[in-house]
């Protein structure tokens, strides 16, 4: 083992603070190894979630439709993990000789580089150490400066300032029914084909959404008793003064819900206009209703102008929040996502069943299929094949009449077909 090594591949994630710390220390590692995030973003759910005993409390809760353990598998990342590390720096030195990352949960009421805690206040965070110095007993992490500014760059620390930190956690945070060690490493057992397309998350995130569409349906319910409640508490400066930090914390926890969500659709996602629009519109609302909220909490100043032009926009999030779940699993949506996976399927039974070498990145929609040696007696062998993999029957009076020269051809024929059956 060298005396020092550091990791090249780790860059900082900073396109967005997605969930907590622990993801965007996780994020980097996952890029590192050449896999893509996109299944995490996709995976999770955003619901509505009041406070039981008061309904002015409204934040976001996070439904995950798998578990990170079985991501990690589909994706090809292994992990070592552990309650408590008995001997930090030996193991932080192995792993990463071997090229593997660290995550380690930590207090940075001991970390120098944190002024906005250190030595002021204790809370439970996560760093990504990805390089070691052993004469100079210095680690190479990535972290943010400070809660107000969530950009990730590399720092360096010492070890003892890391230990401390660690047996910090240790002492005030840990539960044993959760680890503070982790070592990821790359593999291919079980791994699940990935690629980076939008048509398939669109379908994964779609089904996601239908699984959990009576966990969307009570989180609406819980906005609309938060509009109710609001609407009480603006009339009760009393009330509303009692809970306003309470309720600036759950409005920016929506926010940066929705943030992700933008994220999501603006570069994951197949989806259309309207969908964007009413996200974007969702958006606006809760921004107005945080500068609001914020700006009386500042300045203990209430104006009840702002505060009856915030009830109007929150009263219009039920019906927006309606409208986007719908555009989202629409019909247009789905049938968008069935026509890609047909003609992925069509290309992929051309290349078994007819022994072509389809160039996948240079066939259009609307290319002649003959050009590649493409004919009408392979066509009809690529039709059985449909007809079992989609459970429809082709009479041969439409095959004569039909004309199947392109993809685009083949597959509104093929939808013809599934719509009828």
């Amino acid at each position: 083992m060298t005396s020092s090594k550091k990791l090249g591949s780790i860059v900082p994630f900073n396109e967005l603070f997605y969930k907590n710390c622990f993801y965007n220390s996780l994020f980097p590692i996952i890029n590192s190894f050449g896999k893509i995030v996109d299944y995490f973003m996709i995976n999770d759910i955003f619901i509505y979630k009041s406070d039981d005993a008061n309904s002015i409390l409204l934040n976001c809760e996070i439904k995950e439709c798998k578990q990170i353990d079985q991501i990690l598998m589909d994706i090809g990342v292994g992990w070592e993990k552990t309650f408590r590390c008995e001997n930090l720096a030996g193991n932080i030195e192995r792993a990463i000789s071997n090229d593997r990352p660290v995550i380690v949960w930590i207090d940075p009421y001991y970390l120098s580089i944190r002024k906005d805690t250190y030595e002021k206040t204790h809370m439970a965070h996560t760093i990504l150490v990805y390089g070691y110095d052993h004469d100079k007993q210095i680690y190479t992490i990535i972290e943010h400066r400070n809660r107000e500014n969530l950009y990730y760059q590399e720092y360096e620390i010492s070890y003892q300032e890391l230990e401390d930190a660690y047996l910090g956690y240790l002492e005030r945070f840990a539960s044993e029914a959760y680890d503070t060690y982790y070592e990821f490493f790359g593999h291919t057992e079980r791994q699940v084909q990935m690629i980076q397309d939008k048509t398939a998350n669109t379908q994964t995130m779609v089904r996601n959404l239908l699984i959990q569409q009576e966990n969307v349906k009570k989180g609406l319910e819980d906005l609309v008793s938060f509009v109710e409640t609001f609407e009480i508490a603006i009339a009760d400066e009393w009330f509303l003064q009692s809970y306003v930090n309470e309720l600036l914390a759950g409005i920016n926890q929506i926010i940066t819900a929705k943030q992700v969500e933008k994220y999501r659709l603006d570069k994951l996602l197949v989806t259309d206009e309207q969908s964007k629009q009413s996200l974007d519109d969702i958006l606006a609302c809760w921004l107005y209703v945080r500068s609001v909220v914020a700006k009386y909490l500042f300045s203990s100043s209430f104006k009840p102008e702002a505060f009856e032009t915030a009830l109007e926009k929150l009263l219009q999030l039920p019906e927006l929040e309606q409208n986007y779940f719908q555009s989202l699993t629409s019909f247009k949506v789905v049938n968008l996502m069935r026509s890609a996976t047909i003609e992925a399927k069509i290309i992929e039974l051309i290349q078994t069943y007819c022994g072509l070498d389809l160039p996948v990145e240079e066939v259009s929609l609307q290319c002649d299929l003959g050009l590649y040696g493409f004919n009408s007696l392979q066509a009809i062998k690529v039709i059985v094949a449909i007809e079992e993999e989609y459970n429809i029957e082709i009479n041969p009076e439409e095959l004569a009449v039909a004309s199947l020269n392109t993809l685009e051809e083949i597959i509104q024929f093929i939808e013809q077909k599934i719509a009828t059956a």
